[in-house]
């Protein structure tokens, strides 16, 4: 029964991780971001470097086109764009929400 079990979590736990729209970057980390300069890598860049962002739109009073990336453990990096397709700022940013100890 034990192993029936173990053997059902395995599964589920591996379809959530391929369900297609899932939002999360698989393997992302610093070494990825680092990669991402502001003033000089442009948005084809970022696609070839990151892949599709999370989300995409425009966040900020400011305007500017916004990429989000999700990785591990309720974190997001942040990439925003200059009107000509430069980086212009990245930003990583933790949903405290997400841990065991957030909010609703």
């Amino acid at each position: 029964m034990t192993r029936h079990f173990t053997a059902c979590l395995l599964v589920i736990g591996m379809c959530a991780g391929l369900a297609p729209g899932s939002g999360v970057a698989g393997e992302l980390g610093l070494s990825e971001f680092s990669r991402i300069v502001p003033g000089k890598t442009r948005k084809q860049d970022v696609v070839a470097i990151l892949g599709a962002p999370s989300r995409a739109g425009k966040l900020r009073a400011e305007e500017r086109e916004t990429w989000e990336y999700k990785y591990g453990g309720g974190r997001s990096f942040w990439v925003e764009f200059d009107p000509d397709g430069v980086v212009a700022l990245t930003n990583v940013t933790v949903d405290f929400n997400s841990s065991r100890y957030g909010g609703p």
